[in-house]
């Protein structure tokens, strides 16, 4: 009887309580990690509706893994330098060698399979249009965040199953 009087009050608050329910499930060969958390995060602006940061997370997510596993194998930061192709000289002693480069290091050294090389440049490219501004709009689309992290998921359990 006692619970009956509060009963009204419990279904206020359970109405406004959502369920949270995953889209995607994320593999235990993925570690806990600062990629782990960002595809996380990923999924859960997927969840929300935000599709383009949940692009961008993917794409941090799987950066994020490359520049571990290049600092692990390697023991150097990937940066490189660059010079001016003329003279030789030194325009920038330590270039960071972005996600495509550490991409392509990484199917060379059969880190990634050379499958999913194109899966790789997708998840760089679509990240990248989610977070800068284009001459064109760039789709808000559920299934291209959906292809997003499916593909993100696919290269970090790749990444981690070595």
């Amino acid at each position: 009887k006692t619970l009956e009087l509060f009963w009204p009050e419990l279904e206020i608050e359970l109405e406004n309580l959502k369920l949270n329910i995953s889209n995607f499930e994320i593999p235990s060969e993925i570690p806990m990690t600062e990629c782990r958390l960002d595809l996380e995060e990923a999924i859960k602006d997927y969840d929300n509706g935000c599709y383009l940061s949940s692009l961008v997370l993917c794409r941090r997510a799987y950066e994020g893994a490359l520049i571990s596993l290049y600092k692990t194998k390697t023991k150097k930061d990937p940066v490189e330098v660059i010079k001016c192709r003329n003279c030789q000289c030194i325009i920038r002693d330590r270039a960071y060698i972005g996600i495509a480069k550490l991409h392509s290091w990484a199917i060379e050294n059969n880190f990634v399979t050379e499958k999913l090389k194109q899966v790789g440049f997708l998840v760089s490219d679509i990240g990248a249009g989610g977070a800068h501004p284009a001459l064109i709009d760039f789709p808000r689309e559920k299934e291209i965040a959906k292809l997003g992290i499916t593909a993100t998921i696919t290269l970090l359990k790749e990444i981690y199953k070595k």
